[in-house]
């Protein structure tokens, strides 16, 4: 991808839509003679039962046999059916349909002035179009179609939901689903999975509460399941908030390869957010040996864990620990009931049922306490403590090598932390690599920084992710 966040054209296009390099293109393989006959045959039976059990009901909430639908999910969604299959298992009809929301086209073609909450974002969203999948061949091109549907979806939600607005996590979402269905469905499919507790609800909020209280219980779950590690990565200063909000906030699309990716995919739509936590134990688990004995330090462990090695996390590791988990979920939800202990929730977040001049006053207060907040330099040292963000540490010399432990660890902020710009092309390591393996789900580049911010182009801000 070159410097305007143009593609090129003329390079291989991997089997999932991503560029790819020409040693890559050979290495293809492909099914031959009887097996290739074979395996569409049994590819075509799986298609029907697919399409004969979505006639029954409008969505799989209503199917008489959920177990058969978790069952097949697992298996895999047949590549032709999934887009009806997505839509039908979260339910994105009865969106769709309720007569309290304004349909997908009037919200596109609704005016952001200079008034509205979501104004602020206009120029956000647009400098995140092209960060987000620029290896694939649908948005690899600015202002084609593909960051054009994004661009849509992205200020049709901002306007949907104003309390929420928008967060860089909910591009690599939107992505997703625009490689799978058109952009209206999309749309609905995305606000299914913000509004529904079974999926991202609150993983976007103000606070980030939901990503504390996720990753502090991995943390749990780690010490319990994995006491060895859990002392190793604790050692270091290490904790999941720093290299887990990825794959809560965009469920791995940005972290494995990308045929495991949709996999995972089919059964976190099937079985909800528990399989996000079941796949990052793998993970951990498989990984286990590697981090003890060759991650000696901070600086081995980090890398190590943003760019997944991908023998390890191949489909036939990863995916047999996924569908029959080390850790069950009653284990996962003891640790949950104890994170939500240590991140109590706060009252004073707006919703979205709120009126619309209400939810103008909390942006507007959101906007004009993060302006009056020092700016953070996105240097190692340790940030001085603001009259707004509390900075309590660990005690652990490391940590100061990543401001986010003392940010996020901290619940005595009272100002909202809201979606924000990303400043340069660069992240905090100086480099803007750019990953041409992600076909393979191997995305090496920096991951964007989920950023706190005064929702405007010359506010301060306070990284609270990946630095």
């Amino acid at each position: 991808m070159d410097e305007d966040g143009e593609g090129d054209p003329a390079a291989p296009v991997g089997p999932f839509g991503f560029t790819i390099d020409a040693d890559e293109a050979r290495g293809i393989l492909e099914l031959k003679g009887k097996r290739k006959k074979e395996a569409i045959a049994k590819l075509r039976r799986r298609e029907k039962k697919w399409l004969k059990m979505m006639q029954v009901t409008p969505t799989a909430n209503t199917y008489r046999n959920r177990k058969q639908v978790v069952q097949r999910c697992k298996k895999g969604i047949p590549p032709a059916v999934r887009s009806r299959a997505w839509w039908w298992l979260v339910g994105a009809e009865s969106a769709m349909a309720n007569p309290k929301y304004p349909s997908f086209s009037q919200l596109v073609s609704t005016e952001i002035t200079s008034d509205s909450p979501s104004y602020e974002l206009i120029d956000i969203i647009e400098r995140d179009l092209h960060r987000t999948f620029p290896d694939h061949e649908l948005f690899c091109k600015r202002n084609g179609m593909g960051q054009s549907d994004m661009r849509d979806i992205l200020r049709a939600y901002s306007i949907f939901n104003e309390s929420l607005g928008y967060c860089q996590g909910m591009g690599m979402v939107v992505g997703l689903l625009l490689m799978h269905m058109p952009k209206d469905r999309a749309f609905w499919t995305l606000v299914q999975l913000i509004e529904d507790r079974k999926y991202l609800k609150g993983m976007y909020e103000s606070g980030l509460r939901e990503v504390k209280v996720c990753t502090s219980a991995m943390d749990l779950l780690l010490e319990r399941k994995m006491p060895i590690l859990a002392r190793h990565l604790e050692e270091q200063g290490l904790s999941a908030i720093l290299y887990m909000t990825d794959w809560f906030m965009c469920v791995f699309n940005k972290t494995l390869p990308w045929d495991l990716v949709l996999r995972i995919w089919d059964i976190f739509l099937s079985e909800g957010r528990m399989v996000v936590f079941r796949t990052a134990f793998a993970i951990m688990h498989v990984n286990r040996h590697i981090l003890r004995n060759e991650c000696k330090s901070l600086d081995a462990t980090m890398p190590f864990l943003r760019n997944l090695p991908r023998d390890m996390c191949s489909l036939p590791v990863l995916l047999p620990s996924i569908i029959k988990p080390n850790v069950t979920d009653s284990e996962i939800e003891i640790c949950l009931k104890e994170a939500e202990g240590m991140h109590p929730p706060k009252t004073c977040q707006a919703h979205v049922n709120e009126p619309v001049a209400s939810r103008k006053n909390v942006q507007a207060e959101r906007i004009s306490d993060t302006a009056r907040s020092s700016d953070l330099s996105t240097n190692t040292t340790e940030p001085e403590p603001t009259p707004t963000c509390s900075n309590q540490t660990s005690g652990n010399s490391n940590t100061r090598t990543f401001p986010i432990i003392n940010h996020l660890n901290s619940d005595e902020t009272t100002e909202a932390i809201v979606p924000s710009e990303i400043t340069d092309d660069k992240g905090l390591n100086g480099t803007n690599e750019i990953s041409k393996n992600h076909h393979a789900g191997l995305n090496k580049s920096s991951p964007p920084e989920f950023k706190h911010c005064s929702n405007s182009s010359t506010g301060s801000d306070l990284p609270v992710t990946w630095v």
